[in-house]
């Protein structure tokens, strides 16, 4: 009696990420776009490469990021899956980065508004005058959207919370925290007096509240959250008078004119 046994044998090696193809991919560069840029790289010209051959290279690319993009939305899971374990921890960490990538001209232009329906259907308005494509706006707006939803309701720092929930570096998490705390407190900075102010501005601004002026827990720790302390706001309505009196005004500014002074 005769068996036969029977495998399926499959070897693989570690995917290739083109960094620049996923560059032109993240920032919403068409097919047509793309080639127009690549077709002045030295290699296609010595690799004798017809505009369709180039075409169809892209367009693959792209097909890869397309399927790349439903993990790159659950950074966590896509570190730890083993579907994508091909990918190199460094490669996957710099997608990731890259993924949740920001352009500060589109912030300045959205913060303030409501991450809402309503506001994302003004995104093609917001794009025309930042001299920025479509899709990278939309990617964005909605990478915001999924920040603010899976935090609002974590306990703690929102900036830790945004770093540990979407492994994103400190800097790109208070871009982040910033947009999400302006909006969330419908703080008005669309206003023509405000329009100097670049969106970095408004981000030390926005780390300067959440870290002095959020609200603490009953052990009198600030969260550092997206919650305004209601009770020094409140008492700063009542000082507000104060202030207006050109008594006080000039009793303040000689005593920090004082304070100023060298001995």
């Amino acid at each position: 009696m005769q068996f036969c046994c029977l495998a399926d044998v499959t070897i693989t090696s570690p995917s290739f990420v083109d960094m620049q193809m996923f560059d032109f991919w993240v920032h919403g560069k068409t097919v047509s776009q793309a080639c127009s840029i690549l077709a002045q790289s030295p290699s296609v010209e010595e690799f004798r490469m017809t505009n369709d051959m180039l075409a169809a290279h892209v367009r693959d690319h792209f097909a890869q990021f397309t399927l790349l993009e439903m993990g790159l939305r659950h950074p966590d899971s896509f570190m730890q899956d083993c579907a994508y374990h091909q990918l190199t921890p460094e490669t996957r960490k710099q997608l990731i980065h890259m993924y949740y990538s920001l352009d500060e001209s589109f912030l300045r232009e959205l913060v303030g508004r409501r991450l809402s329906n309503k506001s994302r259907r003004e995104i093609a308005d917001i794009a025309e005058k930042c001299e920025l494509q479509l899709r990278s706006c939309k990617r964005q707006f909605d990478n915001l959207s999924c920040v603010a939803r899976r935090t609002e309701d974590l306990p703690g720092r929102l900036i830790d919370n945004i770093k540990n929930c979407f492994l994103l570096p400190e800097r790109l998490a208070e871009c982040y925290a910033a947009v999400i705390f302006i909006t969330s407190n419908r703080f008005e900075t669309s206003k023509k007096s405000l329009s100097y102010l670049t969106f970095e501005n408004l981000a030390y601004c926005a780390g300067q509240l959440m870290a002095h002026w959020s609200a603490s827990d009953s052990k009198g720790e600030t969260l550092v959250g997206i919650d305004l302390d209601l009770q020094f706001l409140h008492d700063l309505k009542e000082f507000k008078p104060l202030i207006e009196k050109k008594e006080y005004l000039d009793k303040h500014k000689q005593f920090q004119t004082s304070a100023l002074k060298f001995p």
